[in-house]
């Protein structure tokens, strides 16, 4: 195994946890430290937690549809503004 990386995993709606749980599930079974978040938070309470957490990597989880482009360049830019890519990547 590489290294362990923490990472925490975050859905950007409250219907869009299933595909994290699962991703959870296998970081978990591949040995690094996981964090999933709950579905009611905003971005910046995601980049909040990125950072109490230590995250090497934050994964975002978003339904595709009407204005999702918005939603994650929304959140790109609050990342970036935070500081956050130097810290974590983010997928």
């Amino acid at each position: 195994m590489g290294d362990r990386k923490k990472v925490l995993l975050a859905p950007l709606d409250p219907v869009h946890d299933v595909g994290l749980k699962m991703i959870r599930r296998a970081l978990d079974e591949a040995g690094h430290d996981t964090v999933l978040l709950p579905p009611d938070l905003g971005a910046g309470e995601i980049i909040q937690a990125a950072f109490r957490q230590g995250a090497d990597t934050v994964l975002i989880s978003r339904t595709l549809g009407y204005g999702v482009a918005e939603i994650l360049a929304r959140f790109a830019d609050l990342a970036d503004a935070a500081g956050l890519r130097e810290q974590a990547r983010i997928g």
